[in-house]
């Protein structure tokens, strides 16, 4: 039972010494920056993550158009035709939505996130 605790002492040693040896040569840690520095304030966040979600739902309609008018042009019957017609228009009217959207949130992140003067 001793024979095997002194075999451990050495092995021991040598992961405290190196954990000290590290610990030493780690320079400190910066500390954090200022919250109000550097951090957007929170209309700012929210008015970002609008724009955000209203670009990516902009973006699906664009890809939904583009993939309806490609599908449109290789319908085999006259239904068929009539509801990606349908389907094209609405997603039209939809995507001119979202672009009105679009740009009315990103005036309303630049007001949100300018800096105050």
């Amino acid at each position: 039972m001793i024979v095997r605790t002194l075999r451990l002492v050495p092995f021991l040693l040598a992961v405290a010494w190196a954990s000290m040896v590290v610990a030493q040569g780690t320079p400190p840690a910066a500390p954090p920056p200022s919250a109000s520095a550097e951090d957007p304030s929170k209309p700012c966040v929210t008015a970002r993550k609008k724009l955000d979600k209203e670009q990516r739902s902009l973006a699906a309609a664009t890809d939904a158009l583009a993939r309806d008018k490609k599908a449109r042009e290789s319908c085999s019957s006259k239904s068929m035709c009539a509801r990606y017609d349908t389907s094209i228009s609405a997603t039209e009217k939809r995507k001119s939505r979202h672009e009105t959207r679009v740009s009315r949130f990103k005036e309303d992140a630049d007001k949100a996130c300018r800096a105050p003067s």
